[in-house]
Order: structure tokens, then sequence, then C-alpha cells
């Protein structure tokens, strides 16, 4: 996405997903272009994001008028992807369940894993999504495992 590349020229190619609302996920080649918390929480990035994701008057509203969680995605290993969080009207984000199961899509949608267990590792923990396709095309996306209050 434009808006994205232009904050960081790694961050050029993404997947639109939509799980009951907007998911923009860039996939990343490297560790280096994951986004930390606290570097999105700062100024001028924040700013930037905050533009990208929100919707209007916060935001641009632009590419989704109602605003558009982002996400960014590494390939660690076999079935592994390491995000990271910034969701619309709240900004960066330890760990989110519809994230992580945006991420295990677009991860599949290039290749990236095959359908079953996707790991989705963010700062908050680790999200096992199962994905379960049929001729090709995914038909279930399913969080499982158990959550925990930290801190």
């Amino acid at each position: 996405m434009q808006p994205l590349s232009a904050l960081d020229p790694a961050w050029n190619r993404s997947q639109f997903v939509r799980i009951g609302n907007p998911h923009c996920v860039t996939l990343l080649a490297n560790a280096n272009a994951l986004p930390s918390n606290e570097q999105m929480r700062e100024p001028p990035l924040a700013h930037g994001l905050m533009r990208i994701a929100y919707a209007a008057p916060a935001g641009a509203g632009q590419p989704c008028a109602a605003g558009v969680n982002l996400q960014w995605a590494m390939l660690e290993s076999e079935g592994r992807v390491v995000a990271r969080v910034f969701e619309r009207g709240e900004g960066p984000t330890a760990s989110s369940g519809t994230s992580a199961s945006a991420v295990a899509c677009a991860a599949w949608r290039v290749g990236w894993v095959m359908a079953g267990e996707v790991k989705v590792v963010m700062p908050g923990g680790t999200a096992p999504i199962l994905l379960e396709a049929l001729e090709g095309e995914l038909i279930r996306v399913r969080l499982f495992g158990m959550a925990r209050l930290m801190g």
C-alpha cells in the first residue's frame, strides 16, 4: 500500500483481508523491517500510521472509510509467523486474535504457510490459528488455545 511504503520503503507489499473488519497485512522479508510497539507510539511514525489506520476525522479514512487494522508479518520458520499490530482507533497492540487470524490468512494466500496450524507470534504472546482449506480456498479460520491476562 503506497501510504505505508511512504513511511518505510520496506513496507511495500500488502494483502488486504476482511474478517468481519478490514485488515492490511504488510509482508516483510526480514525482522529489521518489523516496527516495535514503542516505535509505533513515537512521532512521526505514530502520526503517519494514525492517518492511514484511523477513520476521519482522526485519520484520512483511506483506504478504508471506517479505518483499517494494520499488521506487519514475517515468516520466521515453517508454520510460524512473527507479527506486529496497529489497530484502528487504538494504535499499537500487544496481541489481537482477529489480527492474528488476518495474518495467518495473508500468509496462506501468499504461500508462506499451508492449511493447518499456524502460530502467529506477537509481543503479547503466540496465537495458534487453525486454517482449513478445501479445493484451494480457505473455508474456516479458528483461533484456539487458552488466553491469560499478563501483568
